[in-house]
């Protein structure tokens, strides 16, 4: 049996992956708008303040005066006030998307996996899919939720700064603004970076994920092959692998957020610079000159905040783009439309008009192969009666599970037919059929 190996993504920001997780917003639309308007307001009230501090300074600081501070100081108290409130309003709302959407992933995930066949399962390590509804479902919902939230605090912020400090003097604006292409230059150099590495970090925490379940499941057959120390080894050497791999992340993270705060420096520099030579000059007022300094350290946060979301869509982009694959994972083995529209499905079966099962079974000439595997059956032939008593009798992959896996419908023929009652079992649904077989196990499984 060949398991499937993690899958490799394309190099770059792939927006489709996102636009198939968009349809997990809709839910929550309402609470959205909410969001945005919260934030939308603390942008503007967090451009509204350093105007408020200019209008202090020149009006009460510079000439001595006390006339009219009472009614700036209530002005002032109630725009904090309001942005208390607004803080207040976009955590809670943004927590309830976060956490909605990442029950919604869980559940179609959970509700993806059980329709799906043995053979993805044969081929599938329980690693991958723990990690893909556990982290991976966790890191798309903050996606969703705070990475919107920040990116449109900081886009809204930045652009009505901007027109301020441009009504307030455009040549100085345009001189600070000459540092952004230089921002723009470090962040594509480091995109394709971080978001490869970030990938092997997932798929690294997959393996080990997988390893922790092996090692649990199979501990009778470790202590009776006696591979303690192997299992050990290994398990070692993936973590050393993830150590390395995320201490390489954390690297290039702590090189790309200071080189943006760097190339932000030299505009408050020159700002610092060119601001007090007009001040002296009597160009500028001293509350001008420190709105404009307001601004101008606040404008790079929001670039900074720009920064930082971009840098961990990168990382995300990798738990995206595992969960969709999941999601869209087809079943090998599907009821026709035909089938599906008379009984109901696994979730949504229609009962009513299932058929009584007498109990025949007969294969025709079945021939089956496992995927990437050897033929296991080949024009195989068997008739069961209803009632009659039958054991398959054979050495160790003669394919007695096989038959009985094919009874149940976990695996289809290659070629041939399996009748039930003299109609092929296609044309039944899979529900229907497994509800009418009885199974036991060798080790049956109890659940919590």
């Amino acid at each position: 049996m060949q398991f499937q190996q993690e899958q490799d993504y394309s190099a770059s920001i792939n927006l489709g992956v996102w636009k198939r997780l968009l349809v997990y917003l809709k839910q929550f639309r309402g609470q959205l708008v909410l969001v945005g308007a919260m934030m939308a307001l603390l942008a503007i009230v967090d451009v509204l303040l350093p105007l408020m501090s200019r209008y202090g300074i020149d009006h009460f600081v510079t000439p001595h005066t006390t006339e009219g501070l009472g009614n700036f100081v209530i002005l002032y108290a109630s725009m904090l006030m309001l942005q208390v409130v607004a803080i207040f309003l976009f955590i809670y709302f943004a927590s309830r998307v976060e956490y909605g959407i990442c029950y919604t992933l869980r559940h179609d995930g959970f509700q993806k996996l059980q329709s799906l066949p043995f053979s993805f399962f044969d081929r599938t390590p329980v690693g991958f899919l723990m990690s893909r509804m556990t982290s991976d479902a966790q890191h798309v919902s903050e996606a969703f939720s705070w990475g919107l939230v920040d990116f449109m605090w900081a886009l809204v912020y930045l652009l009505a700064s901007v027109v301020s400090m441009l009504l307030i003097d455009w040549k100085l604006t345009l001189m600070i603004l000459l540092v952004v292409p230089p921002l723009a230059v470090v962040s594509a150099f480091f995109q394709r970076k971080i978001l490869a590495n970030q990938r092997e970090v997932r798929k690294t925490n997959s393996k080990i994920t997988g390893a922790f379940n092996e090692g649990i499941m199979g501990a009778k057959t470790s202590k009776t092959l006696v591979r303690e120390d192997r299992n050990v080894q290994e398990f070692s050497e993936l973590s050393a692998h993830m150590k390395r791999v995320s201490v390489r992340s954390a690297s290039l993270s702590a090189i790309y957020l200071p080189i943006v705060i760097s190339i932000g420096s030299i505009a408050t520099a020159y700002l610092l610079t060119q601001g007090s030579h007009n001040v002296l000059t009597g160009t500028m007022s001293l509350g001008t000159v420190t709105a404009f300094f307001s601004y101008t350290v606040q404008f790079f946060q929001p670039i900074h905040n720009i920064a930082s979301i971009f840098a961990e869509m990168q990382r995300m982009q990798a738990g995206a783009e595992r969960v969709v694959t999941l999601l869209e994972t087809e079943p090998d083995i599907v009821d026709t439309p035909e089938v599906e529209a008379l009984f109901g499905d696994n979730f949504h079966p229609k009962r009513e008009n299932w058929p009584d099962i007498k109990g025949d079974v007969v294969f025709e000439n079945v021939t089956f192969a496992y995927k990437g595997g050897e033929e296991v059956l080949k024009d195989f032939s068997l008739t069961v009666k209803a009632g009659e008593t039958i054991a398959l009798v054979g050495p160790t992959g003669a394919g007695k599970s096989t038959i009985v896996n094919l009874i149940c419908r976990f695996y289809e023929p290659t070629s041939g037919r399996i009748l039930i009652d003299g109609v092929d079992y296609k044309e039944r649904s899979q529900l229907w059929l497994q509800s009418n077989l009885g199974y036991v196990l060798q080790e049956p499984h109890l659940f919590s």
